[in-house]
């Protein structure tokens, strides 16, 4: 039997480690400092980094860096790599962080910030619920794609390799695309070349 609870992101990881869970499937980044922590699984997805932004996107955002030419806000979800990788870029005063997808939709709704920089199938679905339009611009052209995945903890070896043998064979059937085109992924992604995909 498999409980869901949902938790705020900065406190997946450290709730996976106190065993209060036993696997994130947010689709955390595949990266080289959670990779020394943490068992994760192949990529079940590539993240593809987009701005929420108001109709129009009036301040013609494509990049980071291009927040940096006026008093331009962004706004991220707290202890997220988009956050670390922003903060390369940017300045903390043109930084706020939220809690939430949904909090960081509303804050460029109600004008606190002029992009919500997330993976833009998250923003899709938070948009998709409803409330005051917003634009999602193309990708990012200075955030990286990276390969996201299932995280399980590295005492945990004999369910992250069931898992790993189950996941396995869900993708050589066709059962796993046909999830993701369920909910509007596209599954080719994990194939994309030049995509960190695993540790």
């Amino acid at each position: 039997k498999v409980e869901y609870f949902q938790a705020d992101f900065a406190g997946m990881v450290p709730g996976l480690q106190a065993s209060r869970m036993d696997m994130i499937t947010a689709g955390l980044l595949i990266t080289d400092e959670r990779c020394e922590s943490l068992s994760m699984s192949a990529a079940a997805n590539v993240l593809i980094y987009q701005f929420a932004v108001k109709p129009g996107n009036p301040k013609g955002l494509k990049s980071i860096a291009d927040l940096l030419e006026d008093d331009s806000i962004l706004v991220l979800e707290a202890a997220t790599t988009q956050e670390r990788l922003a903060r390369e870029i940017l300045p903390d005063n043109k930084i706020i962080t939220v809690s939430s997808r949904q909090d960081g939709v509303d804050a460029v709704r109600i004008g606190r910030a002029d992009a919500y920089l997330a993976p833009g199938d998250n923003i899709a679905q938070v948009l998709a619920s409803g409330g005051d339009k917003l634009d999602l611009t193309d990708p990012v052209t200075d955030m990286p794609k990276i390969g996201s995945c299932f995280v399980f903890r590295t005492d945990d070896a004999d369910f992250s390799t069931a898992f790993a043998e189950d996941f396995a064979e869900m993708r050589a059937s066709g059962e796993y695309a046909e999830i993701m085109d369920k909910y509007g992924a596209d599954p080719a992604r994990i194939d994309m070349p030049g995509v960190k995909l695993s540790c």
